[in-house]
């Protein structure tokens, strides 16, 4: 059995949920072992005693942030394109992997779990130990939720679901989900270009006042200028790419690839001082040693613009003591 292949909009989700829930995301790629390794996208477990909210912020999460409190431990699993059924039961397949990897004693002693796929999707009472599983996906059609017999969630309304009851599984299509404030970030978390659009700049708009919508764009901002990066646009399908050429003439991100530019040229600078600095001084004094190079390293541009004109005026090594 092949693990799930990780297309780009699949990392930026994994990138987005540690902002969202930095202290109960324990994994964004958890491993679980059979004869191969199978990875869980993102897992999160509860706080004992949480920390209290600031209530902007969990407005900010919105439907999504009720949505990991339904359960003691959430598994996420993401699909940025349609949901297929061989998904669904690999969701259930590394589940029960990890259950049983997590409470089965032999596999402590032989460091090993042999089940196989009809083993591990034997119906099983969800144990309240044992993980809930979220799928979001993009898009899913009606005819596999027929076939799963999946019924509306009555908690969270309309193309939300849930499994039978003894899976522990609910999947979300978010590109039907209604867009509004109780949505957005869910929205956003879509590969649709133009609701992607909106839910950034609504976030976008937030974002001076609230840190954590400001990390949210700057996760956006990474994921775009990480797309443009790629050496080949063979492995991102047409809305990836819309995605990524909208977002590129949003002000946030223009800003955002200013200051990255800006950063790497200072960084060039630096290293360019920091080369001549240690040139010079080896001229004049000999090797410098390990413990000097690594007090040049730390130096800013400016810092290194001082030292060279002053060790025009150094005479001995022991001036390198003043570095």
């Amino acid at each position: 059995m092949t693990d799930k292949p990780h297309h780009p909009h699949d990392k930026f989700v994994k990138a987005i949920f540690p902002l969202l829930f930095p202290a109960q995301i324990e994994d964004t790629q958890r491993a679980v072992r059979l004869k191969e390794e199978l990875f869980i996208d993102i897992f999160y477990k509860s706080l004992t005693n949480p920390n209290p909210i600031n209530p902007r912020q969990e407005q900010l999460l919105g439907m999504l942030g009720r949505m990991m409190k339904i359960h003691p431990t959430i598994i996420v699993e993401h699909y940025s394109r349609y949901l297929k059924p061989e998904h669904i039961d690999s969701c259930i397949f590394r589940k029960q992997v990890y259950w049983y990897g997590e409470n089965d004693t032999r596999t402590e002693r032989s460091g090993d779990l042999r089940l196989d796929k009809n083993t591990a999707n034997l119906p099983t009472p969800l144990s309240p130990d044992m993980p809930f599983t979220w799928i979001l996906t993009s898009q899913c059609g009606n005819n596999l939720l027929h076939r799963t017999r999946a019924e509306p969630d009555p908690i969270f309304g309309k193309h939300v679901y849930r499994l039978d009851p003894q899976t522990g599984i609910g999947i979300v299509v978010l590109e039907k989900l209604a867009y509004s404030e109780d949505t957005m970030l869910l929205k956003l978390l879509s590969n649709n270009p133009d609701t992607v659009l909106k839910a950034y700049r609504d976030i976008d708009r937030l974002s001076p006042d609230l840190p954590l919508a400001n990390d949210i764009i700057s996760a956006c901002n990474e994921y775009c200028i990480h797309i443009q990066g790629l050496t080949t646009t063979a492995s991102l399908d047409l809305q990836e790419i819309n995605t990524m050429s909208i977002l590129q003439r949003e002000p946030a991100y223009q800003k955002r690839v200013k200051e990255l530019q800006a950063e790497g040229e200072a960084r060039g600078e630096a290293r360019g001082k920091l080369e001549t600095a240690k040139k010079l001084l080896s001229a004049k004094f000999g090797q410098v040693s390990p413990e000097i190079e690594a007090r040049l390293v730390s130096m800013t541009a400016d810092e290194l613009d001082d030292l060279l004109i002053r060790s025009l005026e150094w005479s001995t090594s022991k001036s390198l003591l003043e570095i």
